[in-house]
């Protein structure tokens, strides 16, 4: 009965030792540059962007102090058109208007900002975020479409509602 539980007990150290043999690293894949494609389609008009939308959107030319650079269409389920002003390099300031069919929040903007509240704009009830101070986003619904606002440099509440009034 000995030898056959020290046979038991041999067996299971050589198996224990056998699971603690040298680790076997898989090679990662290799990154050949592939890039997700951008949806984004730049177009040269807000005429360009509605022959391919359906719809159009009127806006001012400048926001915060910044013209407007880029017109561009996301057409996929959401049907977006964005107006882009500003810089496009790292760390310029830039601000967008975004425009899209139904109630959805199209703004892309997920900062938790430490001011949000639902605010009168003529006649629009628009939820602005920011800091108390500025207003760096907002959206609203009006006649079936959904619009946004963001600005990397924030506005004042007077210069944002004279840009939602502005935004058709």
């Amino acid at each position: 009965m000995k030898k056959i539980l020290s046979l038991i007990l041999v067996l299971a150290l050589v198996l224990a030792f056998a699971g603690c043999g040298a680790v076997t690293t898989l090679p990662a894949d290799e990154n050949d540059g592939t890039q997700i494609p951008n949806p984004w389609q730049e177009v040269d008009t807000v005429a360009d962007a509605k022959a391919i939308l359906g719809y159009d959107i009127a806006v001012p030319e400048t926001v915060a102090g910044l013209a407007q650079t880029a017109v561009r269409v996301l057409n996929d389920s959401e049907k977006i058109l964005e107006i882009y002003y500003g810089g496009e390099t790292e760390g310029a300031d830039h601000a967008v208007i975004r425009k899209a069919p139904g109630t959805d929040d199209i703004s892309g903007d997920s900062t938790d900002y430490a001011e949000v509240k639902d605010v009168t704009v003529g006649e629009l009830t628009v939820t602005e975020k920011g800091d108390g101070t500025s207003v760096f986003s907002a959206v609203w619904t009006k006649d079936g479409y959904s619009y946004s606002f963001f600005s990397t440099a924030g506005v004042s509440a007077d210069d944002f509602a004279a840009i939602a009034g502005a935004v058709a």
